[in-house]
């Protein structure tokens, strides 16, 4: 079970995530390693989540801040007020290297819902930066 759904993860990643070098989605072999080599614990990121479950934007930005080994970060989003130590470290870390940004009204919204669309654009983004790291 563990196995399928890290091949549907991988899956997803590929067909959504875009090499800016080439224009060419990332081979599945690419990203799964990459999920390797960074020690991703799928099954801690996603504890108690089912296939078909929604995942917040504050979720989204520590699985970003764990694959990518993004320092931590100053999130300063009015609505951040009473969040915990590390979800504000998580979305500073993201916010600051604009994987993730706000709303759009000055909110970053941790407990918002993540779409496919801005899913898409995270993952394309965070592979984007790996690569200006030279990674």
């Amino acid at each position: 079970e563990k196995e399928k759904k890290i091949k549907q993860i991988v899956e997803y990643l590929s067909r959504n995530a875009v090499n800016p070098q080439t224009g060419n989605p990332h081979t599945n072999e690419r990203l799964k390693s990459a999920l390797e080599e960074a020690g991703v614990n799928l099954d801690q990121i996603f504890a108690g989540k089912g296939a078909g479950d929604s995942v917040e934007r504050g979720e989204v930005a520590h699985l970003v801040q764990q694959v990518f080994d993004l320092a931590d970060g100053k999130a300063e989003f009015p609505d951040l007020r009473g969040v915990s130590a590390d979800d504000l470290a998580a979305i500073g870390a993201v916010n600051a290297t604009g994987i993730m940004t706000g709303q759009g009204n000055g909110e970053f919204d941790h407990e918002g819902l993540v779409n496919r669309a801005q899913l898409t654009t995270i993952i394309n983004r965070s592979l984007d930066h790996d690569e200006v790291l030279g990674e």
